[in-house]
């Protein structure tokens, strides 16, 4: 296996003469065969000598092509669709682990080649704005001709972009008709969970999402301290954080057992509260 991830072409040759070259090898659980490994890291040539070997090129359900795609060897991947890869069946699978990694020539060349199914188009979109990767979106759009129908979808992509930390992919859905209000929080949500400052600060600062109710402000700023996400915390509890501080602090308190929270996020949270009243009360007195 070693052998077919370094491309080692002339000792995989010898290999080859002593063992199966579909064979599996089980390590800590995970499986691992040689023409996958090859094609994972890229190694062409170590990729022909297996397959002029007998390794099949869709073993495994089709694993060989969907690492090719998802580590964006774009001539791997060629050599593997020429020599019978079934793109067909597996395409929307590559297209997916392109889209996720970004792997935006793969990504190009999997549409063009016309196979893809326009049904499971929205899937890649997910996975693309999972990954953070908007010119793969652009791409899935404009060259595959997916439908990106932010009023029925927008929410979920916000979410899913929001969830990951991709402040860009945030941004584009924004810019492109996403309206935060009708998302419900979710996004705001979502970021605070995960300790995503820049895509929360970003969210508050929105025009569109100025009006946070009150549900929604309390669950984020518990997010933020049941997992330890200090700085986001801080910049929730300024927005707002004065207005909630009892109904924070009385969640804290029913949660502290089963979240583990203990004194720590309670000192924590004081801490932020009594700095933003000062700073508050030194703003004031600063305008009169």
């Amino acid at each position: 296996m070693a052998e077919s991830a370094r491309g080692d072409v002339d000792i995989i040759l010898i290999l080859c003469n002593q063992a199966d070259v579909n064979g599996i090898l089980i390590t800590h659980g995970a499986q691992h065969f040689a023409l996958r490994e090859a094609a994972k890291y890229g190694r062409l040539e170590a990729v022909q000598c297996l397959l002029d070997s007998g390794a099949k090129v869709d073993g495994h359900y089709g694993t060989v092509l969907v690492m090719a795609c998802e580590s964006g060897h774009l001539s791997v991947v060629e050599l593997l669709l020429k020599r019978g890869a079934d793109l067909i069946l597996y395409g929307d699978s590559c297209l997916r682990a392109a889209s996720l990694e970004g792997r935006i020539d793969v990504a190009r060349y999997l549409i063009d080649q016309d196979v893809i199914y326009q049904m499971t188009l929205p899937l890649s979109l997910m996975e693309a704005f999972r990954g953070g990767h908007v010119d793969v979106v652009d791409v899935l759009v404009t060259r595959g001709g997916a439908v990106f129908d932010t009023s029925a979808d927008g929410a979920k992509y916000m979410y899913t972009a929001a969830k990951h930390g991709h402040l860009d992919a945030v941004k584009y859905l924004v810019d492109h008709g996403v309206v935060l209000e009708s998302c419900n929080g979710q996004p705001l949500l979502a970021a605070s969970f995960y300790g995503h400052v820049d895509v929360v600060r970003y969210l508050l600062g929105s025009r569109d999402n100025m009006q946070i109710n009150d549900h929604v402000h309390i669950n984020t700023v518990l997010n933020a301290l049941q997992r330890g996400h200090k700085e986001v915390a801080r910049v929730l509890l300024a927005r707002g954080g004065l207005v909630h501080r009892d109904a924070i602090r009385q969640n804290l308190l029913a949660g502290a057992h089963f979240y583990n929270t203990g004194p720590a996020a309670l000192s924590f949270l004081d801490r932020c509260l009594t700095e933003i009243t000062a700073q508050n009360h030194a703003e004031e007195a600063q305008l009169q």
